[in-house]
Order: structure tokens, then C-alpha cells, then sequence
């Protein structure tokens, strides 16, 4: 599956082929790569949730001022990674995402926070939107250092964000841990140190992309990538890729096709390389290889060969992604 993005053209010197005024230029596509985890299609709707949310607090002079303060900012933090997780899901074509808020509040014993969740719980939180798995946020640590990187002090936060996942319709439980390296400015105190305000700033930040990368190890998720083609060197060349700029790939397609069979090679080569890209972005990939061996040789074998292994990688990920999207 890819999702073209347009108006993105680069110009790349190192690309110009010698004795030509046919300019390689690079493009932004999208493609989708599989999750690392697999569920069943009919896993569908998915709700998250910070199991903070369900820990009782009260502030009626039972609990000190400092304790409930303390409750609030870290309840408040955690939620970062969570909203970073719903981002995630919802970018991916995989699940609907919906962030659960619990009406519900444990007590006691209940409430430790290395237990799973009572079954009986889980299947409350999934009924109002009808969830086939639920999300919980366990908690999150850090541990934290400052050191020299070329000469600059920089501080460096290792985050780690504890999971589980709650399937419905197999009743498993599964358990994940998130980790990580993040580097921020060390700022301008005289101990090398981010101040407390710039300290809890990167913690946001951290649990943020915590959240964000956890939802690629359980959906499908999009990610950019550049890709050659030629879009000038004559009128039909330019007026080819400006349809396709508009995402009118098929109508670009007719264009190159005519000039596939030039009695001109530099030209029929650019002309078969640019309808291999428009096969990918189409989901022939089987057709643009075809196209790529005639723009082989015709001249482009370095870009073609080059282009062919891209494919190949991209191919070797079809049976995860067809399995996951139940395609």
C-alpha cells in the first residue's frame, strides 16, 4: 500500500546524467510496514487507557497535600505517552482507537499496579464502545545523566513505559516493556543540568514518542521514503509529471507509455522508469520490475538495480502486512 505525496520534488546534483537534460530528481512517497505484533482482524476496535485513571486519590485531608500534588503530575505525564500511543493507532489504517475514561475507581488492594485488571473490570471499560482490546498504561520509569557529546554537554533520559494488552475475544493478556535513549540540551546551569521545568519538558517529550513507537509494534504504520524519477527534459516528460504531481497516475502513465518505445534510449529509459514508479505507487509491483528491466537496458542499470532491491525489500513484507490488514 503507499499514499504519494506531492509537491515534494528535490533536485539531487549527483543524479544528472552526463550528456543528458533528462535530471533525475527524487519524490516522497509513503509506505506501510508492519507491526511486529499480530493480532486477529476482528481485533478491530481498540481502547488505551493509563491505569492511573483508575487509582483512588482522595483529597479530603486523608492523604497529604504533597501526595496528592505529586498523584496529579505524574497521572498528567503518563497521559503524554498515552496520547502518543492513541496518535499512533489512529495514523494506521489497522484499528479504530478510542481512549477509554474509566467511571470506575479501585481501592486497596485492588489498586497495585503490577496486577492485571480483573476481567470482570476489563469487559466494563469495553462495553460502552464495544472494544475488542483494551490498553493499559501500567506505569513508566527513567533514569537519567548528563555527559560531553563533541565537546557539548547534553543530558540523556532512558525512559521505559510498561504495557498491557487486554484481547477480549481470547482473553489474553499480554506485556510489553517500551525503552529507549533520547539526548536533549543540558542547558545553561552551572552544574550542566537542565532545570526542573526543562527536566519535566523532556519527560513529556519522552513519554510522547514512547507512546508513538509503541503503536508500530501493534499496527501497521506509515513511513516515508524517497524516490527517483524524471520529471523533465521535454514538454511531454513535464506535462506526465505534472499529472502526477496531482496524483493522477494512470493519466501519467499513458504519457510515459508513448515514449517508452522512443527510437530515442535516453529518453525510452526515463520514460519505463517513471512508469515502474507509477506501478509501486498503483500496487503492481510485478509490473514495475518489468519496466525496470526494459529501463535496464536501455541504459539506467545502476538506478533500475538499485530500484529492483528497494521492490524485493519491499515484497519480502507483503505476507506480514497482508496478514495484519486481512488482505
Amino acid at each position: 500500500m503507499k499514499r504519494f505525496i506531492p509537491n515534494t520534488l528535490v533536485s539531487i546534483g549527483i543524479f544528472l546524467m552526463m550528456s543528458s537534460c533528462y535530471v533525475a530528481s527524487t519524490m516522497q512517497t509513503e509506505v506501510l510496514m508492519p507491526a511486529e505484533f499480530s493480532f486477529p482482524y476482528e481485533v478491530y476496535r481498540v481502547g488505551a487507557l493509563s491505569r492511573m485513571d483508575l487509582e483512588k486519590k482522595r483529597t479530603d485531608g486523608q492523604d497529604h497535600p504533597e501526595e496528592v500534588s505529586a498523584f496529579e503530575r505524574d497521572s498528567a505525564l503518563l497521559k503524554t505517552a498515552l496520547y502518543g500511543l492513541l496518535d499512533g493507532l489512529s495514523e494506521s489504517p489497522r484499528f479504530e482507537a478510542y481512549e477509554v475514561k474509566p467511571t470506575r475507581v479501585l481501592q486497596g488492594g485492588s489498586s497495585n499496579l503490577s496486577r492485571q485488571l480483573d476481567w470482570s473490570l476489563v469487559e466494563q471499560l469495553a462495553g460502552k464502545d464495544q472494544l475488542d482490546m483494551i490498553i493499559s498504561l501500567t506505569t513508566a520509569n527513567f533514569q537519567d545523566t548528563t555527559k560531553y557529546f563533541t565537546s557539548t554537554m547534553i543530558y540523556v533520559l532512558y525512559p521505559a513505559t510498561y504495557w498491557r494488552v487486554y484481547d477480549l475475544r481470547s482473553q489474553k493478556v499480554y506485556e510489553h516493556v517500551i525503552h529507549d535513549t533520547l539526548n536533549y540540551p543540558a542547558g545553561n546551569s552551572r552544574k550542566g543540568y537542565p532545570s526542573p521545568q526543562d527536566i519535566i519538558s523532556n519527560i513529556e517529550n519522552a513519554l510522547s514518542l514512547q507512546g508513538f513507537n509503541y503503536s508500530k509494534k501493534l499496527a501497521p504504520y506509515w513511513v516515508e521514503e524517497d524516490r527517483v524519477w524524471f520529471p523533465s527534459g521535454n514538454y511531454d516528460l513535464e506535462n506526465a509529471s505534472a499529472l502526477a504531481n496531482e496524483g493522477k497516475w494512470l493519466e501519467a502513465s499513458e504519457i510515459w507509455r508513448g515514449m517508452a518505445y522512443s527510437s530515442n534510449p535516453r529518453l525510452a529509459s526515463r520514460a519505463c522508469f517513471n512508469l515502474a514508479l507509477a506501478s509501486e505507487i498503483l500496487n503492481k509491483t510485478d509490473l514495475a520490475i518489468i519496466w525496470l528491466e526494459q529501463a535496464s537496458e536501455l541504459g539506467l542499470g545502476y538506478y533500475a538495480e538499485y530500484y529492483m532491491e528497494t521492490l524485493m525489500n519491499r515484497e519480502s513484507l507483503v505476507p506480514f502486512l497482508d496478514e495484519q490488514m486481512n488482505r
